[in-house]
């Protein structure tokens, strides 16, 4: 059986460290309340919040440590080369996810999208374009 210390309970102390509590959640929740206010606002003359709210993120990362992350993005993406997906979807102007429904993975899970120079899937194609994602978007290049 677990032993049980002894210990007395001041009501008057508990109920202050309670009623503390309880004041800070309420200003947490009305300042919560107050960000997504200006968020709202700043949406409604047209900037992204997503960003923003990564912009937000960002600053509150030592600057030192901010720099070290972005290098390290520079290498992962040099490494995946122009034919990452958010390379592919940077240069036909359409987000990511529509590139992920457009032209899924290839087998090998890497990320890297086949191309009509570089595999089998666009070879042959007429309407593949050299360089370009195959086949899915080939014709998105073609009108670009």
């Amino acid at each position: 059986m677990p032993r049980v210390k002894a210990v007395l309970i001041s009501a008057d102390r508990l109920k202050s460290f309670v009623e503390r509590i309880e004041k800070l959640s309420e200003e947490r929740d009305a300042i919560g309340s107050d960000i997504r206010e200006v968020y709202a606002e700043a949406k409604g003359v047209g900037y992204d919040v997503k960003t923003m709210r990564k912009v937000m993120a960002e600053r509150k990362i030592d600057p030192a440590d901010r720099d070290e992350q972005e290098a390290l993005l520079d290498v992962y993406r040099h490494a995946l080369g122009s034919n990452s997906y958010r390379a592919v979807a940077e240069q036909f102007g359409i987000s990511k996810s529509k590139l992920h429904r457009l032209v899924p993975k290839n087998e090998t899970g890497t990320g890297e999208i086949e191309t009509a120079s570089s595999g089998s899937a666009g070879e042959g194609r007429e309407t593949a374009v050299e360089g370009s994602p195959a086949p899915a978007l080939a014709s998105i290049q073609a009108s670009a």
